[in-house]
């Protein structure tokens, strides 16, 4: 039995990311009192799906119906955390890539959002702390 392509394997991620936003985060939004973060969501999809050699337009084709989905919600704002090593052990060859790739997309995103970088070359609790006071 042959693996899933990469392809294949984002586009699962972004089916899963549809399902929560319409049975979970939109419904949660809706009565404007709660707030919902989320750990990268689409982004993570595009950053491993490029750096996995899927096409830009494919995968812009897989965003452009996660954002549908998303149709009115925006971003109050998006926090870039980076860091030039990892946290927990990942592949040497791909996280200089992954995290390029997020530097990259964070720079494109910001002509749409408010997007507040945060460098983490310390501890967790000193990049949380720099998030609230930006908050």
């Amino acid at each position: 039995m042959n693996a899933l392509s990469e392809a294949s394997l984002q586009l699962l991620h972004v089916a899963a990311h549809i399902d929560a936003i319409v049975t979970r985060i939109k419904p949660l939004l809706a009565d404007r009192t709660t707030v919902v973060v989320l750990d990268r969501f689409w982004w993570s999809t595009y950053v491993y799906g490029l750096v996995g050699g899927v096409s830009r337009p494919i995968l812009d084709g897989m965003i452009a119906r996660e954002r549908s989905v998303w149709h009115p919600v925006q971003p109050d704002r998006l926090f870039a955390i980076s860091r030039n090593a990892p946290l927990l052990p990942e592949p040497p060859e791909l996280w200089p890539q992954w995290r390029d790739a997020y530097s990259t997309l964070a720079e494109q995103e910001a002509v749409l959002h408010p997007i507040i970088a945060v460098r983490n070359e310390g501890t967790i609790e000193s990049a949380q702390e720099r998030i609230i006071e930006s908050a």
